[in-house]
């Protein structure tokens, strides 16, 4: 072979493996915090999703306090529930008075037994403008995201530890904060980033449950992030139909069957003798079966 074939044939080489190198670079999910720059409220949103036939259309109910198996038994029987949200252990923000004492590996399979779909709640750090908690996600982008992603870490082993592995969904709970805030929202939209990353990159679906006006300015930004497979859309309007679900805000994003919706909160209720008081919701996306 010639010495110029030899240049020409290791210069072509060269070029293949820079065109290939840049276009994984142009086409690779980063898990890093988002360039805030490029940031532009007329930018189109897109975000991608998991297989949704297996969705959930049933009516549910959450609590901080996880029923014994007896008591989950009682509610099953002749209600309109069939899914139940409880916390996972290690949950920075839990409230005081909440008891997760019965949740365990044996919990988690009794209650499938009985037919019932969960649906595993991550109460991590908050949005730092709100008042609710002191726990909050840094205003520094690269930190909320890594919070997220350690949240994401955190929130997966717990599960893991209980049975609840991957490809279920798991759902960060980011209780109401002033969505008229530009910094307060950037902070959650990096935070939710690094939760999602993470969970993805372990095998598991990432959900939010935020207000429904915090899930609109989240919906603002999920063309610059990777956005929650799914959300849970609080707005305690009473109304526990299909067509609410699809038709609150955020308007345009998680349409595709991928809603849970918290349509009352604090109710008591007694059903075969367990009293219980409970948030209501009803479903139209994904739960943990």
């Amino acid at each position: 072979m010639s010495k110029f074939r030899r240049i020409l044939i290791s210069g072509l080489l060269l070029l293949l493996i820079s065109l290939i190198s840049q276009g994984i670079a142009q086409t690779g999910i980063a898990h890093a915090a988002t360039n805030t720059s490029a940031r532009s409220s007329s930018a189109t949103t897109t975000y991608y999703y998991y297989d949704h036939s297996d969705k959930n259309t049933n009516q549910g109910f959450d609590l901080c306090t996880t029923p014994s198996l007896g008591q989950m038994q009682n509610w099953w029987d002749g209600t309109p529930y069939g899914w139940v949200g409880t916390y996972l252990a290690g949950s920075e923000n839990l409230a005081p008075g909440c008891n997760i004492s019965n949740l365990s590996g044996s919990w988690v399979s009794g209650i499938r037994g009985q037919g019932w779909s969960l649906v595993p709640i991550w109460d991590g750090l908050n949005a730092p403008c709100t008042s609710l908690s002191t726990r909050v996600i840094s205003t520094t982008p690269n930190t909320a995201f890594s919070q997220g992603a350690n949240d994401g870490l955190a929130a997966a082993n717990s599960a893991e530890s209980v049975g609840i592995g991957p490809g279920s969904i798991l759902y960060d709970d980011i209780e109401y904060f002033a969505s008229n805030n530009s910094t307060c929202n950037l902070a959650v939209a990096e935070f939710v980033n690094g939760w999602t990353a993470e969970l993805h990159t372990l095998g598991f679906k990432s959900g939010v449950y935020e207000s429904d006006s915090d899930l609109s300015s989240l919906c603002a930004d999920a063309g610059f992030i990777s956005p929650p497979d799914d959300i849970w859309i609080a707005a305690w309007d009473g109304n526990s139909s299909q067509s609410d679900i699809t038709s609150l805000p955020p308007n345009g994003c998680w349409v595709y069957q991928q809603r849970l919706h918290q349509y009352n909160g604090g109710v008591t209720l007694t059903y075969n003798g367990t009293r219980l008081n409970v948030d209501l919701d009803s479903a139209n996306g994904d739960t943990s079966d």
